[in-house]
C-alpha cells in the first residue's frame, strides 16, 4: 500500500486548478515590469514631477542622517509631520 502511495502524484493547490482551467488558451503571458523606457503614456511632465519628488526624498533622507542622536532624529520627523499639516489648514 505504502509502495502505491508513494508513486502518486502530489496534489496541486484547489485556487491553482481552478485557475488553470478557468484561463484556458486565454491564459495571460507574463509582462514585464514597467520601468521608464517601457512605460507606456508617460509624459514629459510625469517625468518632472517624478524626478522633483527624488530629488526632495535624497534630500529629506540627508537631513533626516544629519541627526545626532534619537532625540533629535523624532525632534525632525515631528517637525516634518506638522509641516505638512500646514499645507492643507
Amino acid at each position: 500500500m505504502s509502495a502505491t502511495l508513494a508513486r502518486l502524484p502530489t496534489p496541486e493547490p484547489i485556487a491553482e486548478t481552478v485557475a488553470k482551467s478557468l484561463a484556458g488558451p486565454f491564459a495571460a503571458t507574463p509582462r514585464p515590469a514597467p520601468t521608464a523606457a517601457n512605460e507606456p503614456g508617460r509624459s514629459w511632465l510625469d517625468m518632472l514631477d517624478h524626478w522633483v519628488w527624488k530629488r526632495r526624498q535624497r534630500h529629506l533622507d540627508a537631513w533626516l542622517a544629519r541627526a545626532v542622536d534619537r532625540a533629535d532624529l523624532e525632534t525632525r520627523l515631528k517637525h516634518l509631520e506638522r509641516a505638512t499639516l500646514n499645507r492643507y489648514f
